[in-house]
């Protein structure tokens, strides 16, 4: 369920964006980012799921890979979180004060945004 809620706020915003004929690279980054992401974790719950059921002790330690899950979904949910933030104060400060690339800037430094660019796999996000 949440999953589908994540999706579908990802695809409404990136509607918007396209109504309003605004293209990023850096958007589409992100987007890329959080897909790959997404996918990942799923994994980690299928094999998750298969261990708890069959018990399979040449596979991975079971705490290992919950542990490892949940790191991979707090990564996830960080850039999410800060893609809803910046929605929330788009939709405050709609004025034409407002710069359209303010709203465009993830809230990343430069040394973050070197990573993810240099990460070709974006199998990690950034520690």
């Amino acid at each position: 369920m949440k999953k589908q809620l994540f999706k579908q706020r990802l695809f409404r915003k990136l509607h918007r964006l396209k109504k309003k004929k605004i293209r990023s690279y850096k958007i589409v980054q992100l987007q890329l980012q959080i897909n790959k992401n997404t996918s990942e974790i799923q994994k980690l719950f299928d094999k998750i799921h298969k261990l708890v059921k069959f018990g399979d002790p040449d596979q991975l330690n079971v705490r290992e890979m919950v542990y490892h899950q949940k790191t991979m979904y707090q990564k996830v949910s960080v850039i999410f979180t800060s893609w809803v933030k910046q929605d929330f104060s788009f939709q405050l400060n709609n004025s034409k004060k407002m710069k359209r690339q303010k709203y465009l800037q993830p809230n990343i430094t430069e040394k973050q945004k070197t990573e993810i660019i240099s990460d070709p796999q974006g199998l990690r996000i950034w520690q």
